[in-house]
């Protein structure tokens, strides 16, 4: 159980981590 909460939650902050660049590069596209 614990081993799945770690792999969700390390999952969980890989998608962020991917996510959040994008959107910073769309925004920085739609500023500039």
């Amino acid at each position: 159980m614990h081993g799945a909460i770690r792999a969700k939650k390390i999952g969980g902050n890989a998608g962020y981590s991917t996510a959040i660049p994008r959107s910073l590069t769309k925004l920085r596209s739609y500023t500039t």
